[in-house]
């Protein structure tokens, strides 16, 4: 997920005689990107260049704490719900876990010196063997007291492959002030005690100076668990916040509190006179974790000054205040996985989240696995996709391989997001990637090294809002009788739709259905106004023996035959069976009329595909005719799992022993198949329900006979299976 390149930060305007690299703003020598301007880097120029009415609230908290728990659940996603871990294991199988690591092959250099891998990772195998916990054991519970990062290993120090490496090669992520972890293992080295952590959004191991210990879950669950409809707590809502110094208060002093952190405020009945030497005035007065002098928990008051930005409660849920939040971090350095205490693409968009009640995923391909979020854009033009990013709220997360962005809202026809990126190479001028490594606002026209721009490289949108209902949208439909044509118009709040990409059209006599689709949904229908010379009264419209549409107007009293439709007749999807692959698939449409015409796509139909078309299941794609045509016809496919290949048949006394490939991934277990004839008439079936198993004996079977064999994978979908293709055939003969 690192090195990719995603963003954009210097100006390349390419003219006959002119190449200029930088373009400096009216606020002295801050460059933007091509396109970029001075007024755009506020956060109130974009409240009104994206889904009308920044001020509404996008989403009640009960919304947000299911999208939320939904995280949780998705089967293979890696949010973890804490509160609900087991509370005990077994401490020696995850130390034996953790020392098996192997040793680099490559070339390491901590802090800009070269290491000898041997020595170095022998000797953090042999500390977490001699210092690790041992025997069943119970969950410890830590807080953090200071931002944390969480690493491979238990080692401090930035690792790289090069002496000058920008990205922590061993950095997982980042913790905030008052984040809880599960603490499974520990290990002792040089001097320091490391833990290894289960985090809500990863597992690593995290600087034991930064944890405190819980005495209990009572106490671990009381000092970070918040209501999300309660304001009895602060959310940070700029990019960090630095405590005051102090003497008296050193627990305190100058501990950074970065965007998203929450921090519970002391009740009134227990605020104190004095914390240190000051009054409270003008100030908020929260519990802080602090770690004392045996490494445990315990909290204490803290000033936070009025003047910072911070929310008591989380924040509603409006394209404004997304906007706000996003925009405070603007020009901050990137971190890769929260090193250097700052944030990379995907811990910025959870961090932003986070102040809205959201507990997001860690990396991009988490983000986009949250059920009923993603929308699959991998196959639309880059005319769609601009339409539909369009029509979504300011906040919306775009994706693609590797990089996540914010959309902010649309200007001159063109896109723009804010993010946190590493390289990029500009919207104009030759291929030349910049070093941005930092929070920047850009279009995206900006370019990828390949040369392809973000808006073509785009795959997925993750839309956490619930979807517009087609309902609550302007409708607006006239045909022309003097040559039949039939506009359509349909807007939400003022904003136009774009036909094929919010929405499609069913074509009737006097009537048309608009349905929504992508970020809209429902159907709605709308009667045919006929025009004639601004006379808008339809006396008649049938469609003829001959399939011409004859309109007649009341006002002149004409008649006027369209031209001959001809209906739809073949309908057929490229194939019906699909391999898994990891990736999208989106199965070729063939659609062709009566005549033998190939109908255009856009012009004459629409395709709707299912989404998450990457695991294995079935799906559909509906193709929903539109102008000379009418009506609907859904096709179905299916994805199967990888196949596996037998590696060995042994012979053995009335039975055999098969051998195969393993084939985990999107498969449920194995289907084995024998006959005594090649075509495997009367054949006998064997069903291997664990995936990770490699190999069955196949027993009472008669001796001396030659079976033939042969072995597919399964899946499990809602008690049914889905097979892959079979291994070729192989045959053995018993003993």
């Amino acid at each position: 997920m690192k090195k990719i390149i995603t963003a954009v930060l210097i100006l390349t305007i390419l003219t006959s005689t002119v190449f200029t690299s930088l373009s400096y703003s009216a606020k002295g020598n801050i460059t933007y990107p091509y396109g970029v301007t001075d007024e755009m880097t506020e956060p109130s120029y974009w409240y009104d260049k994206a889904l009308p009415d920044e001020n509404k609230v996008l989403m009640r908290p009960e919304q947000i704490e299911k999208v939320t728990q939904d995280s949780y659940t998705q089967e293979d996603n890696m949010n973890i719900d804490l509160s609900k871990m087991s509370e005990s294991f077994d401490a020696d199988s995850l130390s034996d876990a953790l020392a098996s690591f192997s040793i680099p092959g490559s070339e390491l250099y901590i802090d800009g010196e070269l290491i000898d891998n041997d020595s170095y990772f022998s000797a953090i195998r042999e500390a977490i063997n001699t210092t690790s916990y041992s025997g069943e054991m119970n969950n410890i519970y830590g807080i953090c007291t200071k931002y944390a990062e969480m690493r491979s290993y238990p080692i401090n120090g930035i690792t790289g492959y090069s002496p000058d490496d920008t990205d922590d090669e061993f950095q997982v992520s980042a913790l905030s002030v008052n984040e809880p972890v599960v603490i499974r293992q520990k290990c002792e080295i040089k001097g320091e005690t490391f833990y290894y952590c289960i985090s809500s959004i990863c597992t690593g191991w995290v600087n034991g100076n930064n944890l405190a210990i819980c005495k209990d879950k009572a106490q671990w669950l009381d000092s970070w668990q918040v209501n999300i409809n309660s304001d009895d707590f602060i959310v940070v809502t700029q990019d960090k916040i630095v405590t005051e110094k102090s003497v008296f208060t050193p627990y305190a002093s100058e501990v950074k509190l970065t965007i998203g952190t929450i921090l519970k405020l002391v009740p009134t009945n227990e605020m104190p006179a004095l914390v240190g030497e000051r009054n409270t005035w003008n100030n908020y007065v929260v519990y802080l974790p602090v770690r004392d002098s045996q490494g445990n928990y315990e909290k204490k008051p803290a000033l936070i000054s009025q003047h910072n930005s911070v929310s008591t409660g989380f924040l509603p849920f409006t394209q404004k205040n997304l906007l706000n939040v996003s925009f405070s971090c603007l020009g901050n350095r990137y971190g890769w996985g929260g090193m250097l205490d700052s944030m990379d693409c995907s811990l910025y968009t959870r961090m932003i989240y986070r102040c809205f009640g959201f507990d997001l995923p860690r990396n991009t391909t988490w983000q986009q696995m949250i059920p009923n979020t993603h929308i699959d854009v991998s196959a639309m033009s880059d005319t769609d996709k601009k339409n539909l990013i369009k029509t979504m709220p300011a906040g919306t997360l775009l994706y693609f391989s590797g990089h996540t962005m914010v959309y902010v809202g649309t200007h001159d026809d063109t896109n723009y997001a804010i993010s946190d990126l590493g390289t990029v190479v500009e919207s104009v001028g030759d291929i030349s990637i910049l070093n941005a490594y930092s929070v920047v606002l850009n279009p995206l026209t900006v370019r990828r090294g390949s040369g392809i721009t973000w808006l073509t490289a785009i795959d997925g949108i993750v839309l956490t809002v619930p979807d517009v209902d087609i309902k609550n949208c302007t409708i607006k439909v006239e045909r022309n009788c003097k040559d039949a044509e039939t506009k359509v118009n349909v807007s939400y709040n003022g904003m136009e739709l774009y036909e094929g990409v919010n929405y499609t059209v069913n074509y009737g006599t006097n009537s048309i259905t608009v349905k929504g689709i992508n970020n809209f949904t429902g159907e709605a229908t709308a009667d045919i106004i006929t025009n004639h010379n601004y006379k808008t009264t339809v006396k008649k419209a049938t469609l003829s023996a001959n399939g011409s549409v004859v309109t007649k107007c009341a006002d002149c009293n004409s008649i006027k035959n369209s031209s001959t439709i001809y209906k739809p007749s073949v309908i057929k999807i490229a194939k019906t069976s699909y391999t898994y692959t990891g990736k999208v698939i989106t199965p070729a449409v063939t659609v062709k009329d009566s005549k033998g015409k190939a109908l255009k796509k856009g012009t004459d139909y629409t395709l709707s595909y299912s989404k998450n078309r990457k695991s294995v299941g079935n799906y559909s794609v509906k193709v929903s005719f539109r102008g000379n045509y009418s009506g609907s016809k859904t096709l179905s496919f299916k994805i199967c799992p990888k196949p596996t290949k037998i590696s060995k048949l042994t012979p053995k006394s009335k039975s055999f022993v098969a051998k195969w490939k393993k084939q985990s991934k999107e498969t449920s277990g194995y289907e084995i198949q024998y006959s005594t004839r090649s075509n495997f008439k009367s054949k006998k079936v064997v069903t291997v329900s664990v995936s990770s198993k490699t190999s069955c004996t196949v027993k009472s079977l008669k001796a001396k006979t030659k079976y033939f064999v042969r072995i597919r994978t399964y899946k499990n979908l809602s008690g049914k299976k889905i097979y892959s293709s079979f291994t070729n055939t192989l045959s053995v003969k018993t003993k």
